[in-house]
């Protein structure tokens, strides 16, 4: 199994609501599936109003991970891994 980090919002109201998870890498599901590398995140205005509920659009039952601004490589396509495989 292999696993990764991420924020991830459960209750809106502040940015102290962000929870830092280990998790599963999730498995390349289509041949439009990309795998990315994050290397840095940034949490921008939009982020900061949505994880304090005046952005305007309900926070999903499981949760969400606010990302607005990334800078990532994509490291691996759906199809190389199929042919690869």
């Amino acid at each position: 199994m292999s696993t990764m980090h991420q924020y991830k919002l459960y209750k809106q109201g502040s940015n102290d609501n962000l929870t830092f998870e280990e998790v599963e890498r999730p498995r390349l599901q289509s041949s439009t599936d990309v795998l990315v590398r994050v290397h840095a995140i940034s949490l921008n205005a939009r982020d900061n109003q949505f994880t304090s509920g005046t952005y305007g659009l309900p926070l999903p039952e499981d949760g969400v991970v606010p990302i607005s601004g990334e800078a990532s490589e994509a490291v691996i396509h759906a199809r190389a891994s199929l042919v690869l495989s």
